[in-house]
């Protein structure tokens, strides 16, 4: 009941079509799209298909939103600041964050053998160059010389193994 029509002049610079408040449109099925739609008066406001398997969302001019067959795209002023693929997510700029929570350890790109986290509940370890470095559990913290415990806390004092040599001494012995 009613015709549409389709004129020329819309905000975007092109045909659109007009509806009133309260006359509604609605849609059964699919509704195909040659590439965007835009804000109506903001031409450089829109979101649609600029090619096959294509998707973004733009604003004042700036894409902000992309997505293809294997990535998705999330920008800021239109520079890409996560992308997510199927091997994981790449987080260009700062993560802030109160909290950041992990499995097991982060590693140094590039080299592997260098790394810290946490290799079980309670524990934290820093390895470098493929040797502990330094070590705490819930009981005591431990420093290492090429992976062998060289001084331990316990609920005692400290224990070194090997030679301690000091500077300086105070106190009596």
């Amino acid at each position: 009941s009613g015709n549409i029509t389709v004129s020329s002049g819309g905000g975007a610079g092109g045909p659109f079509l007009p509806l009133t408040a309260g006359s509604g449109f609605p849609l059964t099925g699919d509704l195909y799209i040659p590439e965007f739609i835009y804000h109506v008066g903001d031409i450089n406001t829109f979101f649609g298909f600029p090619s096959n398997d294509n998707f973004k969302v733009t604003a004042g001019g700036n894409d902000n939103f992309a997505v293809n067959t294997t990535t998705v795209f999330l920008k800021h002023t239109g520079s890409t600041r996560l992308i997510t693929t199927s091997t994981g997510v790449t987080v260009t700029g700062n993560v802030n964050s109160s909290t950041i929570s992990i499995d097991d350890y982060i590693t140094h790109n590039g080299d592997p053998d260098t790394y810290f986290g946490f290799p079980a509940d309670n524990e934290f370890k820093l390895v470098a160059g493929g040797s502990n470095k330094f070590a705490a559990d819930a009981n005591a913290a431990y420093m290492y010389y090429q992976g062998g415990a060289k001084f331990q806390t316990t609920n005692t004092g400290v224990t070194v193994t090997g030679a301690a040599t000091a500077t300086t001494f105070l106190g009596d012995l």
